[in-house]
């Protein structure tokens, strides 16, 4: 069994579906368990949630789909 330091350290790889499915399964059951580690999680999630959107809100013109057709619009 991991000290909570190695699951604290596995976070990030977990996150980013760099486990095996074993690992990700042990990582998740002590996120989902541990309090500082599901909050750690949660905030992380969340970030990841606001630069989504972020990058939704203020992609480049050229990317954005003209309304009538599947076109894109072309700046410059």
């Amino acid at each position: 069994m991991k000290t909570h330091e190695e699951y604290m350290a596995l976070l990030d790889a977990w996150l980013d579906g760099e486990l095996t499915a074993e690992e990700s399964a042990e990582v998740e059951a002590h996120a989902n368990e541990c309090e500082t580690c599901g909050a750690y999680v949660r905030d992380i999630q969340a970030i990841q949630g606001s630069a989504y959107r972020f990058k939704q809100a203020f992609a480049p013109l050229h990317k954005v789909p003209v309304l009538l057709g599947s076109e894109e619009r072309r700046v410059g």
